[in-house]
């Protein structure tokens, strides 16, 4: 299982990287309207790929039948409350999703009222910085981890700070 969630993980954020780009240039050649077709297609095969080629892998004896309430992730989230180490690691990394996304969405406003950018070079630097992203999560922050003798609760707090710095 860590194999399948490293290589989906590897995946999405290669996703990330080639996405913007992507996206970029789609704009520059096709349009903005038309390129969302594109996006549809994606959108598509990956539905397609998720339902019909990625099989279960949950032994037949531990799987339990579907149940809207157990899926409810407000029910979940209640589970919080009970738990404040959880409750608190929850709530720092929302707000730092929050100011990260913040990035993501604003970056091509600025980019194209304040400095001029084309389309792909919005996409350029929106690949770079999760680039920038993938390369703190896939190799800064493991050398920290096995290089210091710094608590997880003191890298979160530090990774959380550099995010809110790049913001």
């Amino acid at each position: 299982r860590t194999q399948v969630f490293g290589v989906a993980e590897a995946s999405l954020w290669g996703g990330m990287l080639v996405g913007p780009l992507a996206g970029g240039v789609l704009v520059e050649v096709l349009g903005f309207q038309e390129s969302f077709v594109f996006s549809v297609a994606m959108f598509s095969a990956a539905l397609f790929l998720a339902v019909f080629a990625v099989p279960e892998t949950l032994e037949k004896s531990r799987r339990r039948p579907w149940s809207w309430r157990q899926a409810n992730p407000c029910a979940a989230a209640t589970l919080l409350f009970t738990n404040l180490p959880a409750f608190g690691f929850t709530a720092a990394m929302f707000f730092a999703l929050v100011a990260s996304s913040a990035v993501v969405n604003t970056l091509p406003f600025f980019a194209d009222k304040i400095l001029d950018m084309s389309p792909s070079e919005v996409g350029q630097a929106l690949s770079c910085y999760f680039g920038a992203c993938a390369f703190g999560l896939s190799v800064v922050l493991p050398l920290i981890l096995t290089c210091t003798n710094f608590s997880h609760k003191t890298i979160v707090v530090w990774s959380i700070f550099a995010a809110f710095l790049s913001w």
